[in-house]
């Protein structure tokens, strides 16, 4: 595997994907996330460390913007029926709303939701970062 340089990613960006290991993760969560990270900073200035962070790791396409549909059936389960990969000018949109964050599903549907997502870009340095990690 080529070296990951990780020089490039700040706290806040390389604690983003760290919260992708197992599982996806939605702009409320990193906005919870956020909160509870750094209890000095108002939290407009919070918000904006969020978006900047998803942005920049939107633009080195270690992450990506899911919007997943899913649909009900019978005995109350939910099944994904469709996934879209949001392009970075619409994934920059949808963050600058701020209902976008406070809410894990769409406006139009609540089955509908929209979740961040590492690429297999993004998977290579998680690897990376969990094994300078283990070294150090």
């Amino acid at each position: 595997m080529d070296k990951v340089n990780l020089s490039g990613l700040n706290k806040v960006e390389k604690s983003i994907l760290m919260e992708l290991t197992d599982f996806n993760s939605s702009l409320r969560q990193v906005a919870i996330d956020m909160h509870f990270e750094d209890t000095c900073k108002s939290v407009g200035k919070k918000f904006e460390t969020a978006e900047n962070a998803i942005i920049h790791l939107l633009e080195l396409g270690l992450i990506s913007i899911q919007k997943n549909k899913y649909t009900e059936i019978p005995n109350n389960e939910i099944l994904l029926a469709k996934s879209e990969e949001l392009s970075f000018q619409a994934a920059k949109e949808h963050l600058r709303h701020p209902a976008n964050w406070m809410s894990d599903h769409g406006m139009e549907s609540d089955l509908i939701y929209f979740e961040i997502a590492p690429t297999d870009r993004g998977e290579v340095v998680l690897d990376a970062l969990f094994e300078y990690q283990a070294k150090t």
